[in-house]
């Protein structure tokens, strides 16, 4: 299944034996993620967020404190292309899976599909 939304995609992929959803990350530093699950942690359009851990593959952004990242209209969530550069990977190519823990929203890498 494949959704398409202003150009950008979510899709649901095999993982590690499990079907997963991956939120593709546009060329801006931005991802569509879903309404319910923004909302469901008192994400709307204005929040801001704080980047917390960054590895090569993964960004932990914390929902505790105002930061670069921010919440815009429709589910999009936009991290400065300077966060993205500290890791490997590449706006405009790759997919990421969402990993929403009580304090932060988790996301980690999945390669270029």
């Amino acid at each position: 299944m494949e959704k398409e939304r202003s150009g950008l995609f979510c899709r649901r992929i095999r993982y590690d034996g499990a079907w997963e959803t991956v939120y593709f990350l546009e060329s801006g530093g931005g991802l569509w993620l879903p309404e319910p699950l923004l909302r469901a942690r008192g994400l709307f359009p204005g929040r801001r967020l704080a980047v917390g851990k960054v590895c090569p593959q993964s960004v932990e952004l914390s929902l505790e404190a105002a930061g670069p990242a921010a919440v815009e209209a429709g589910g999009f969530l936009r991290v400065p292309i300077e966060v993205w550069s500290r890791t490997s990977m590449e706006p405009g190519r790759s997919w990421l899976a969402l990993f929403p823990l009580s304090s932060s929203l988790f996301l980690m890498d999945r390669g270029i599909l």
